[in-house]
């Protein structure tokens, strides 16, 4: 039963690794993702915004209101789009900019204030690396201690368990 705890810790511990070293090249490529959105939606606001700046000093909310009461439906009507835009650039310029950390803060950026449809997009595109960077490596090697400890403990009750149904007397040689 010691053997088969010892071996289930190493591969654990293993497994921790493997997976740890993951997380800086998942959070690279969600941040790449997030630029690659942020960038496309800037370029896609950047007539309204300009419009905004030489007409509405700069305020894209006035340009939308302007928009909104116009007698004209067609425009009246943009007024949705430019403001659905307009939320879609403010949502990624804040994620963007929370990203812009620390290795740590970054991932409680994801964990916490994730965008579900990037991060399915990440989870669905995402390539596997085994990247030998400090951050890699200090990732991979709390995950490996941190699911090691969390397996000692599932285990510890379970080789509890069978030592009292099986006393040690029955594994003498």
């Amino acid at each position: 039963m010691i053997l088969i705890r010892e071996y289930t810790i190493r591969l654990m511990f293993a497994l921790g690794i493997l997976m740890g070293v993951q997380i800086p090249s998942f959070i690279e490529q969600y941040s790449q993702r997030l630029e690659a959105h942020y960038l496309e939606a800037n370029e896609n606001f950047s007539g309204f915004q300009e419009t905004a700046d030489h007409y509405f000093d700069g305020d894209t909310k006035a340009l939308i209101q302007w928009h909104r009461k116009s007698d004209d439906p067609v425009f009246s009507d943009e007024a949705d789009t430019v403001e659905a835009l307009d939320q879609r650039l403010a949502e990624l310029t804040e994620q963007h900019s929370k990203l812009q950390t620390h290795l740590a803060g970054q991932l409680f950026q994801i964990i916490i204030h994730r965008n579900r449809s990037l991060l399915q997009e990440t989870t669905q595109g995402y390539q596997a690396t085994i990247p030998l960077t400090t951050n890699a490596i200090l990732c991979g090697l709390i995950s490996a201690v941190l699911i090691s400890l969390l397996t000692e403990l599932l285990l510890w009750p379970i080789a509890y368990a069978v030592s009292l149904l099986f006393p040690k007397a029955h594994y003498q040689r």
